[in-house]
């Protein structure tokens, strides 16, 4: 494992890779839609140049079904972060947010292999929309395992959101933190990393901070589960498809709701995990 090394995976307008880069560590970013790649390239072009960040342009798909070549990648024309390979998104998207997607052919790539080749990082935060659970099992395949990882967390179904723990478990993580994503736009905060401080405003659709330096209790699994239950009473209540949500007269008041709290009710949740 490589301490000052991040990988990135799901870079989309490097709102992540930018801190990780200005926190001094040197960044593997992969990402799927080829604009957002280009737009990257001409963001970072200094750090590309001097090589503390990498892109890798592909997308992952499961390592058991032995793909080569291409894959169909859906390109959101509402929301770029709502880029994926799984059709079911698409299809979620299209009927729940009423947005398009146009489809495009893009390269597999294979995250043991550039393991390998860039080695095993001290965190890897994964968001590739519906393809979170194949870079664990990309995990299984190698030796080595970050020390700290984050993903999205499944807010559909909860018994996909055991197998998630049950997986990250099987990996050797032992530790977790639960995250509330929807308040860290826009959020600044002064980070101590050796002997140095730093301010940092997030942007929007930024993950925040990762690893020692998220500043949340570390609970065992059934803890954090047990927490995700009660998050998942508020998503039925709450959530993008709740009787709350679709009632404009429940939307109105749960916007009310929000306003006196200062943060959202819902919202969506990263994973965190540590080995130790």
């Amino acid at each position: 494992m490589k301490q000052n090394l991040i990988y990135d995976i799901g870079l989309h307008k490097g709102e992540d890779t930018a801190f990780y880069l200005k926190l001094g560590y040197n960044v593997i970013a992969i990402e799927a839609n080829p604009d957002l790649v280009q737009y990257c390239h001409q963001r970072f072009a200094e750090q590309i140049k001097t090589q503390q960040l990498v892109i890798i342009y592909g997308a992952l798909t499961d390592p058991l079904a032995g793909q080569e070549g291409v894959v169909t990648f859906y390109k959101n024309n509402t929301l770029s972060e709502w880029g994926t390979i799984d059709p079911l998104w698409v299809e979620r998207n299209r009927t729940s947010f009423n947005t398009t997607a146009e489809e495009i052919s893009v390269p597999i790539i294979r995250l043991d292999d550039i393991l390998r080749k860039y080695g095993c990082p001290y965190f890897m935060k994964i968001d590739i929309e519906g393809a979170d659970m194949f870079c664990l099992d990309y995990l299984k395949l190698i030796d080595d395992k970050p020390q700290f990882l984050s993903i999205e967390s499944n807010k559909v179904n909860f018994s996909k959101l055991i197998e998630e723990f049950n997986t990250l478990s099987n990996l050797g993580y032992t530790k977790y933190a639960i995250a509330q994503q929807a308040t860290i736009g826009n959020s600044t905060y002064n980070v101590t990393l050796g002997d140095k401080t730093i301010q940092h405003t997030f942007e929007i659709s930024a993950s925040g901070l990762f690893g020692e330096l998220l500043n949340m209790p570390w609970v065992e699994k059934e803890v954090a589960i047990a927490e995700y239950k009660w998050i998942f009473k508020f998503y039925k209540l709450f959530g993008d498809n709740s009787i709350f949500m679709k009632s404009g007269e429940f939307s109105y008041m749960y916007h009310l709701l929000q306003q006196q709290l200062g943060e959202p009710l819902a919202g969506w949740y990263d994973t965190h995990a540590r080995l130790y």
